[in-house]
């Protein structure tokens, strides 16, 4: 699964030698210029440069934690370095937080942000007359607070892959839930929410939040290619062979589904197949739907069948329009 690499601007910086002040102090002045002009601040990405620094640092650590466990060796060195990771990414989290607070208790208006921050057990409350802002900076602020919890989900993301015990994805799921919450329209977090059902081999997971994350007004720019290669991978499985875990009957159903989805997605003629595939799933449906409830399963397969259908319809008018382009010439 690819993801979004950090801004050139940043590669200059060595995340080795960005101490605890030293990133205390980035946060500090970059705060302190966010909240003087937040425009301005905007325009030249103080925000972005800053989760610039951060994504640096995590890779630096996530390279060295890789380095020791593959020297199987050092247990007291694993267990400082793993301490060391654990405490930037906590006090990133804190920074984080604090700034979705400083958001919702800085500006006038901004309901929906304050929502959020009570969400998170923030207190909004401040002594001082909040800022009015135009309607310009107010989607800026709200564009602000999404990109932060799309950082905390992150930050959560980052410290639940080297964890050894009390594995949970269930904080980075959290904070993508309220990103998609505030800025529905937006893609980015369930394209997130895919990269974990990936790591969890959740197929059906990885397909619905892919889907949701190109059906948005905004898409996430790496879902198509992400949910291509999630296609090939089980197709591949499929045409191998390769035995699959004994499943309850909802997952045995949605392994078929998610098969027939990859099947359409290619765009060759299947046909006996694909006669096969959708009366084996219809069987089954039938069967499930006098035994048991399976809702939220459900729901997902019936959003995903919505979704590939507009994709597949924003696909063609894309092709006919491309071709009808080059006829003109």
């Amino acid at each position: 699964m690819r993801s979004a690499s950090p801004s050139p601007r940043m590669s200059h910086i060595k995340p080795g030698t960005l101490s605890l002040l030293t990133q205390a102090r980035l946060r500090i002045a970059s705060e302190a210029v966010i909240f003087a002009d937040f425009q301005f601040a905007t325009t030249v990405r103080v925000e972005g440069r800053l989760w610039d620094a951060h994504t640096l640092i995590n890779g630096r650590y996530r390279k060295l934690m890789e380095k020791i466990k593959k020297q199987q060796k050092n247990h007291v060195e694993r267990r400082s370095l793993a301490k060391h990771y654990a405490d930037f990414i906590k006090t990133s989290q804190f920074f984080y937080k604090g700034y979705i607070q400083r958001l919702a208790s800085h500006f006038e208006g901004l309901q929906d942000l304050r929502r959020i921050a009570n969400s998170l057990s923030l207190s909004t409350l401040s002594v001082d007359r909040r800022v009015p802002v135009s309607p310009e900076v107010e989607l800026l602020i709200k564009r602000s607070c999404h990109s932060t919890l799309m950082r905390l989900g992150d930050l959560s993301r980052y410290r639940n892959s080297f964890r050894t015990k009390d594995r949970s994805w269930a904080p980075a799921l959290g904070y993508y839930a309220l990103a998609n919450d505030f800025l529905p329209e937006n893609g980015y977090a369930h394209q997130q929410m895919a990269v974990i059902a990936l790591a969890e081999e959740n197929h059906l997971d990885a397909l619905y939040h892919l889907h949701r994350a190109l059906s948005t007004k905004e898409p996430h720019q790496l879902a198509s290619g992400n949910l291509e290669h999630e296609f090939k991978k089980i197709i591949s499985a499929f045409e191998k062979k390769i035995a699959q875990p004994k499943t309850d009957k909802v997952s045995t159903m949605c392994g078929w589904f998610v098969l027939l989805h990859a099947k359409y997605y290619e765009g060759v003629d299947f046909t006996a197949t694909r006669e096969e595939l959708e009366r084996e799933i219809l069987s089954r449906l039938a069967l499930l739907f006098k035994e048991q409830t399976f809702g939220e399963t459900l729901e997902k397969l019936v959003i995903v069948n919505i979704a590939a259908q507009y994709i597949a319809g924003n696909k063609a008018k894309s092709q006919y329009h491309f071709q009808k382009h080059l006829a003109s010439y």
